[in-house]
């Protein structure tokens, strides 16, 4: 059996006190990569497989909401949570309608909340990629039965025919 893929955790945020707040929530389950900016959170979007992009919005060059909606483009299945000290109703209007964010964490957020927001997440996207098993063994299922079906009418065809055979032999006698 194949060991179990350890879930990566990429953390994107300009204040290396809270980046490394986010790191440490996190460091002993996941493996965390960290970004110091939305530029560097973009190429290690680029070279890395990732299963949660945990970003601070307001950081120079790029926005945590575009990091967010680059990362839907390059890696869809990843979870995409904000982190923002904005009470911008246009970042979080953005960070929904652009970037599909599954939660958006307002700081200062208590490690708790972070890790339970991020948890939950992780056990949604488990359940969705379980869903998503079970849809395409359904699936594989009902071909099966409509295969199975059409060869079964395909034999009572076959006997019908010979069934008719048979009582119009009898009839004749």
């Amino acid at each position: 059996m194949a060991p179990e893929k350890k879930i990566r955790i990429l953390v994107v945020d300009d204040d290396r006190l809270t980046r490394t707040m986010l790191c440490d929530i996190f460091a002993d389950r996941y493996d965390v990569l960290s970004a110091e900016d939305g530029a560097a959170a973009l190429v290690i979007l680029g070279r890395e497989q990732v299963d949660v992009v945990l970003s601070d919005h307001i950081m120079p060059s790029v926005t945590g909401v575009e990091v967010l909606r680059q990362t839907m483009t390059m890696q869809p299945q990843t979870v995409r949570i904000l982190v923002t000290a904005s009470e911008d109703i246009a970042d979080i209007r953005d960070a929904v309608n652009l970037a599909h964010v599954h939660r958006v964490i307002v700081k200062p957020a208590h490690p708790v909340e972070v890790e339970g927001i991020v948890e939950g997440a992780l056990r949604e996207r488990a359940l969705e990629k379980e869903n998503q098993r079970l849809v395409l063994e359904l699936r594989a299922a009902l071909d099966e039965v409509q295969k199975r079906e059409v060869e079964l009418e395909h034999e009572l065809r076959i006997r019908t025919e010979e069934l008719r055979e048979v009582m119009a032999q009898a009839l004749k006698k």
